[in-house]
Order: structure tokens, then sequence, then C-alpha cells
């Protein structure tokens, strides 16, 4: 099971959307049947049932926008792990490495960065002198970064050498 500080995996998400859902249409529900039993004007109680609905749509608007918001954050976060992969200080490159390969471990990258990322990685593995990073690039869950032939991380000539699967 997923640890406690871990973002809800997709089933969690709808499972717990689904019920939130329907909890509210029941409350909803009773809401509406309860003020047009205890209205005496037909249309006073067609107006608050409006106005509830009105509040609800609201409350959906601004859920979506703030889900929306986390979603732009992730996406700079995303775009500046693969600005720090160029970076010239090795800590940053190294830090980029482990933030994107954890990302694409927990699949939570579309297609196309999926293939941006893993792209970026294996350009940086050609030229990465740093051995922490080197080490981090060989070692990461991507099997498109695991070697097929590799001798010693040493000389620039035997890792030219090194062979992918793609």
């Amino acid at each position: 099971m997923d640890a406690p500080d871990s973002p809800l995996v997709s089933g969690e998400k709808l499972l717990l959307l689904s019920v939130g859902t329907g909890g509210f249409a029941m409350l909803g529900t009773y809401m509406t049947a309860m003020i047009w039993e205890d209205a005496h004007s037909p249309w006073l109680a067609s107006s608050l049932c409006l106005q509830g609905v009105g509040m609800m749509v609201l409350l959906a608007l601004l859920a979506a926008q703030v889900l929306g918001r986390e979603g732009d954050r992730f996406d700079v976060s995303f775009d500046q792990s693969l600005e720090n992969l160029a970076h010239p200080e090795p800590l940053k490159r190294l830090l980029a490495v482990r933030q994107l390969n954890r990302l694409l471990g927990q699949g939570a990258l579309n297609a196309e960065q999926t293939r941006t990322t893993r792209q970026a990685l294996q350009l940086l593995l050609h030229q990465e002198t740093e051995p922490a990073v080197r080490e981090a690039l060989l070692h990461s869950r991507q099997p498109s970064l695991v070697p097929l032939n590799l001798k010693s991380r040493g000389s620039e000539a035997e890792s030219s050498q090194v062979q992918f699967l793609n």
C-alpha cells in the first residue's frame, strides 16, 4: 500500500470523487424535497432550489480551478527539472535526474513528457562526466537507460561503446 504521505492513486481518486458526488447529490435531493414540502409557495421553493443548484455549480467550478492550478505547478516542476539537467552544478543535475526518475517511475508523465525525459536522460548520460550523476543515470529504474554492455565507467572510449535498449 502507499505511504501515508503519498498522493492518492487514480483508483482512489475516482472512488473518492464518486462517493463525494453521490453524497452531494443525496444531500441536494433531500434538501430540495424538504424545501418543496415546507414552502408555501411553489415559486419560493423553485427559487431556493435554483439557488442551491447555482451554489453547487460554483463550488464545482472552484474545485476545478484549484485542481487545474495543481496541474500547472506539476508542469512548472517538470520543466524546471528538465532545465536543471543542463545546469553547470552537478548537485542540481543529480537532483533533476532523481526527480525525473521518480516521475517516470510513478507514471505521472504523459507520453510526450516521457519521451522527452528519456531522450534528455540518454543525452545527459552520453555527456555527463560527474561520477555521482552518471551513477544515478545508470542505476535509474528506466529500462531504456540500463546498459547492455558496460566494462567500466572510467574512460570516454568505453562509455561510447555502451549499448542501450530502445
